[in-house]
């Protein structure tokens, strides 16, 4: 028999593990956090003016008010000066204008003064462009002497006046005629 050698068997080679060195960061440069701050807090001024929107249009649905409860004005505030437009509705040349004086001296504020659409307007009447209570249309007739049932309220965002006077064929009857031509 013959013998055998038996060798020790071989150790692996032994490993030498590398600490890994962490590198530093340089640091972050003074105008970068700046920038980062004012970013962060923009960031939170834009999301309180969504939160303010979002509470706004959905939570106070009963305290908003609509255009027309807008225009509608209790009566004690017609103590300012109402800005009215006078039309002429009767084809008499140059009537606008003597009744444009007339409510001028009365306080009131002509801001235009211009035909109406047609000259066959019979009876003279009042166009309230503020007011579903017909407040101003009602001041405005009570200087001229035309009946109350004359106003018409007509309400209308885009003009810039209160209310508008349509003169008919009645125009001499009405207080604005007579005292402009001294009668």
């Amino acid at each position: 028999m013959q013998r055998r050698r038996i060798q020790p068997k071989k150790k692996p080679p032994k490993r030498t593990v590398r600490k890994k060195t962490v590198k530093k960061k340089p640091p972050v440069p003074f105008s970068e956090m700046v920038l980062n701050w004012v970013i962060i807090i923009l960031a939170v001024v834009i999301l309180g003016f969504f939160a303010s929107m979002i509470r706004r249009v959905f939570m106070n649905r009963e305290t908003v008010q609509t255009p027309s409860e807008q225009v509608t004005q209790p009566a004690e505030s017609v103590q300012k000066i109402i800005r009215i437009e006078v039309l002429n509705g009767c084809g008499k040349r140059g009537i606008a204008a003597k009744f444009t004086d007339y409510l001028r001296s009365q306080g009131f504020d002509v801001v235009n003064t211009d035909n109406y659409r047609n000259f066959d307007v019979d009876s003279s009447f009042v166009i309230d462009r503020r007011s579903m209570q017909k407040i101003y249309g009602d001041r405005l007739v009570k200087s001229l002497g035309i009946s109350s049932h004359r106003v018409e309220a007509v309400l209308s965002e885009e003009m810039s006046l209160e209310a508008t006077l349509v003169l008919g064929k009645d125009y001499q009857s009405l207080r604005g005629y007579a005292g402009s031509t001294g009668n």
